[in-house]
């Protein structure tokens, strides 16, 4: 079995952008098929703004962002039972990214467990929005559940790797190298 599972950054973004288009437009006309009052008006969509809703939004983002990458920490510790002293959390300046680094191994599924956590931060705010017919609060799920979408590629990279297989982050990439075959 191959020792490094992972994917460069550059092809790794270009996936995700490309997913994130492909998915903005079928969410919003899943919303108006359910909800029914016009976010999409002629085939344009149709939000009102104003400054203190972009706020709102923005830090909401930026708070989830910091809590998605804490439950991927959470799930290292408390599933994985690695120490908090092995765990990294961060910001790459330059994308504004928010990230979690394990510094040790841990077993494939423990990897894939925390990486998938944080999905709940996409799903809830959805669900809650589309049954409450709350805009505001779907379209967080949205932008949420894309900013999912790096973990995502990260378990399709690694499906094929059993359970038991001894994993650890790759330092530069997405998804990671295998340190003991199971």
């Amino acid at each position: 079995m191959k020792s490094d599972w992972s994917m460069n950054a550059g092809k790794a973004y270009t996936i995700i952008i490309i997913a994130c288009f492909l998915s903005v437009v079928p969410s919003f006309y899943v919303y108006e098929l359910v909800n029914g009052w016009g976010l999409l008006v002629n085939g344009t969509l149709r939000l009102e703004l104003d400054l203190g809703r972009i706020v709102l939004f923005l830090l909401s983002i930026a708070a989830l962002s910091c809590l998605h990458e804490l439950t991927h920490a959470v799930g290292y510790v408390y599933i994985g039972k690695v120490p908090w002293k092995n765990i990294r959390i961060g910001i790459m300046w330059r994308s504004l990214t928010p990230y979690v680094h394990c510094m040790v191994g841990v077993r494939a599924d423990v990897y894939k467990i925390a990486g998938l956590l944080p999905v709940i931060y996409g799903i809830v705010p959805l669900l809650v929005g589309l049954i409450g017919d709350l805009k505001f609060f779907y379209i967080l799920g949205v932008f949420m559940l894309m900013g999912s979408y790096g973990d995502l590629l990260m378990l399709w990279i690694l499906r094929s790797i059993p359970s038991g297989t001894l994993v650890k982050d790759h330092p530069s990439k997405l998804g990671c190298e295998i340190v003991e075959e199971y």
